[in-house]
């Protein structure tokens, strides 16, 4: 018999109730994060209650599925982790079917082996792109542009960002013009001929006539796709690489009044000193056009700046085109800003809690394993502490989860100001977070004394009265006065001291030891044991 009266036996089965009514509500609020529950029904006094879920990053998943572009989340190895709705649309398969399948599944038999070099290539920092052939589910073949790259963070795991640009309609719209253009030659052509030899056309002046008018109308229809395009199209020629040409998406694009003013300049002129890689953009820029007019056509991402001064990413795909012996290169300009915006978006929603903006338990196994490996090559200690708030749930039951959402915000922030930049804070799942203390001392005393003060900090600053604001709807807005304390447990780890599953394990063991011994505690937990 202990203090409180009962057994070991009935202690380990509360325990282990306790356990998994901790991993139901684990799986739930996993659900929940993930967007796989739409709604909650919860009974009460009064009868069953439906909650509507809209998680905090609902408006970051409103920018991914507004893109134009296809967006997705790989493993290192090509796993479909996350893509957004113009995925599904390109592959012509419901979203449930493409999450979860292999990237290389989606693909023709030879852009299956380029997408793998792709994802290799990833693994180097490096961004790539390649054109690719897509074999979405009803037979048909989609060509895109795919650029493939890995956030270059010290901090993220091995995950890749794929954007996939529909190249379907571009290349269309190509062909077109180009075919307009030289049918204009063609014709002009014949003009020329036929006054050289007026003679020899006066029996077929209808036929000119018609020729002529057929002229007009490819050069009406020409200049109704260069003008009605909603990409910024551009056309430069030599020697001087000059503009010559653009349409009102390009002068909009680039805040330019007229056509006059923007044929003035060059694509130096409206770039940035230096490119993202620290190149100049004079020197860069006859690169790209030089290897457009080698290959017949480039595409490839550039910083480019607006008359204002503004700067913004975009893709740019330059395309080789000779009409009447006369050879300039046409320049296609896509703003990729909210693409950017996006891929950062998605790396939050991969790696980070929505509410309190911590990293979650996918990274912090991530950092757990860096701070083990970085213990072993200099032979000094780490320790890991699991917290549990003590009087969450009244809180949450009396003034409702919005009201102990800013809870865990505010304790969220009271631990992060308690540790080093060096350390790391995670929230590993409702009320619980984990402190990760890097590189301490190589006495374990030592070490020991530095994890309890720190611990020690945490547990005081997590004491100290909540102010919090209740709004409700019709109402004025109430201050609610709150006091919650945390049971604190830590381990201490060397070298080959257990795995990170362990090693959190040990943690949270010695988080229930605070719990039982009263709460409002510190316990380490002892490996010896």
């Amino acid at each position: 018999m202990n203090s409180t009266g009962k057994t070991p036996e009935q202690l380990a089965a509360e325990n282990e109730e306790l356990r998994a009514r901790l991993e139901e509500m684990e799986e739930t609020l996993r659900a929940i994060s993930s967007g796989e529950v739409d709604a909650l029904v919860v009974p009460g006094v009064g009868g069953e209650q439906i909650f509507t879920l809209k998680g905090a990053e609902y408006p970051y998943r409103l920018l991914i599925e507004g893109m134009h572009d296809g967006a997705a989340l790989l493993t290192a190895d090509g796993l479909i982790l996350y893509a957004n709705h113009c995925v599904a649309e390109m592959l012509k398969a419901p979203l449930e079917k493409v999450i979860g399948s292999a990237i290389t599944e989606w693909m023709a038999p030879d852009s299956q082996t380029i997408m793998q070099a792709l994802l290799r290539e990833s693994g180097s920092g490096n961004r790539s792109e390649q054109r690719l052939i897509l074999a979405a589910s009803d037979g048909t073949q989609v060509q895109v542009n795919a650029s493939v790259s890995m956030p270059a963070t010290d901090d993220m795991p091995a995950y890749i960002n794929l954007v996939m640009t529909d190249l379907t309609e571009i290349t269309a719209h190509m062909q077109a013009e180009a075919s307009a253009q030289m049918k204009q030659a063609e014709l002009q052509a014949q003009i020329e001929a036929s006054q050289e030899a007026r003679w020899e056309l006066l029996s077929v002046s209808e036929d000119l006539k018609q020729a002529e008018n057929e002229l007009r109308v490819s050069a009406q229809r020409y200049q109704l796709l260069f003008e009605s395009s909603r990409d910024a199209l551009m056309t430069l020629a030599p020697p001087s690489w000059k503009f010559t040409g653009a349409n009102q998406a390009a002068l909009q694009l680039f805040g330019a009044s007229s056509v006059a003013e923007f044929t003035m300049l060059g694509p130096w002129d409206v770039s940035p000193e230096r490119q993202p890689d620290g190149r100049l953009s004079s020197e860069k820029a006859p690169e790209m056009i030089a290897t457009a007019m080698r290959e017949g056509s480039h595409f490839f991402e550039w910083e480019h700046q607006r008359l204002d001064g503004r700067r913004f990413a975009a893709d740019v795909l330059l395309a080789r085109m000779e009409v009447g012996g006369e050879v300039f290169l046409q320049a296609t300009v896509r703003d990729i800003s909210e693409r950017k915006q996006a891929e950062e978006k998605i790396n939050n929603l991969a790696f980070y809690d929505a509410l309190t903006q911590l990293p979650n338990r996918r990274l912090l196994n991530d950092r757990l394993g860096q701070s083990m490996a970085a213990s072993k090559r200099s032979g000094r200690y780490g320790a890991l502490m699991f917290l549990d708030l003590d009087n969450f749930k009244p809180l949450n039951d009396t003034y409702g989860h919005g009201v102990g959402d800013l809870l865990l915000i505010e304790a969220a922030r009271r631990i992060a100001g308690c540790v080093r930049e060096v350390d790391a804070v995670a929230r590993f799942g409702g009320d619980e977070f984990v402190v990760l203390l890097n590189e301490l001392d190589m006495d374990k005393a030592e070490s020991t004394s530095h994890a309890k003060i720190v611990a020690e900090k945490i547990r005081a600053t997590l004491a100290e009265p909540y102010l919090l604001t209740l709004q409700q709807e019709g109402k004025a807005e109430t201050a609610v006065e709150h006091h919650c304390t945390s049971s604190i447990g830590v381990v201490l780890f060397i070298s080959h001291e257990g795995s990170p599953e362990e090693i959190i394990k040990w943690a949270d063991m010695a988080m229930y030891q605070a719990k039982d011994a009263g709460r409002n505690l510190i316990r380490f937990y002892d490996l010896k044991i």
